[in-house]
């Protein structure tokens, strides 16, 4: 003996002819999407060369995906090492920015060790001088 959908009770049958018969789809045209970036938590933490060099970055349009202090690498007992940006291009790269107006020696230890821990994000040591964007990729 077949099941029929006549002998399906009222609430189940209205389920399956929905999925066997589903509605029409709204025309593309017709389809309001409102999507609103809203910024981060820590981009109100930014100084001035941080928030300029986001600028940048987000008029990037090879870039899918940015991340302000997104990401934070443990490179050590008790040594952790947070890229100011991580961004993720069309590519699927991984890139991490920090921005320096001066360098310290230790956080230039800390940039170069995480590159050499982790060589599958790109690290990118970004500095602005005489108004140009000075951008150094650490090997590692």
């Amino acid at each position: 003996m077949r099941l029929q959908l006549t002998d399906l009770p009222k609430h189940m049958q209205d389920q399956v002819s929905a999925q066997l018969h589903p509605a029409p789809a709204a025309p593309v045209s017709s389809v309001k999407v409102a999507i609103k970036a809203k910024p981060s938590a820590d981009e109100s933490k930014l100084n001035k060369l941080e928030s300029a060099w986001l600028a940048v970055i987000r008029a990037d349009i090879t870039l899918a995906w940015i991340g302000v202090h997104a990401m934070t690498f443990k490179i050590g007992d008790d040594c952790r090492y947070t890229p100011d940006f991580m961004a993720l291009n069309i590519d699927g790269e991984l890139i991490a920015y920090e921005t320096k107006g001066f360098m310290r020696d230790d956080a230039r230890v800390k940039l170069k060790v995480a590159a050499r821990m982790f060589p599958f994000v790109g690290f990118v040591l970004v500095e602005r001088k005489a108004g140009a964007w000075i951008c150094t990729e650490i090997q590692p």
